[in-house]
């Protein structure tokens, strides 16, 4: 599906930051997008903004052990691993406006984690070994 507005979250990078490529190598800031977030009901003036080039797409991926967040684009998967966590996380941007929204989707103001790392099969089976 080609979501083209969501919420907006800025990444935050650890120490053992490690992307390998992914978003959080480039970008500070990222634009939520997804079901969930269209069916948000906003509040406080809040609104959907446009993904935009400096701000790319990002999707929940996963809330079983804690929601997750991941790009939008899947990783090429003859070549490379699913989104593994790289070392970011992603908190509530465009401040207080947004976090109605923010808790709805995540059950918490805190940060969310980012995976957006990949390798490629010969780099993770070397790895493993």
């Amino acid at each position: 599906m080609n979501y083209t507005h969501g919420i907006p979250g800025q990444i935050l990078k650890s120490q053992f930051h490690s992307p390998n490529g992914g978003i959080s190598a480039t970008y500070w800031d990222v634009t939520i997008v997804g079901p969930d977030v269209d069916a948000l009901k906003l509040t406080n003036g809040a609104a959907l903004r446009p993904v935009r080039p400096d701000a790319p797409a990002v999707i929940v991926a996963g809330i079983g052990y804690g929601p997750t967040l991941r790009p939008l684009a899947e990783p090429d998967s003859r070549t490379h691993t699913p989104y593994m966590p790289g070392g970011a996380w992603v908190v509530m941007g465009g401040g207080s406006l947004y976090e109605d929204a923010w808790i709805s989707l995540f059950g918490t103001r805190g940060p969310v984690q980012l995976h957006d790392r990949s390798e490629t099969w010969g780099l993770n089976n070397l790895l493993s070994d």
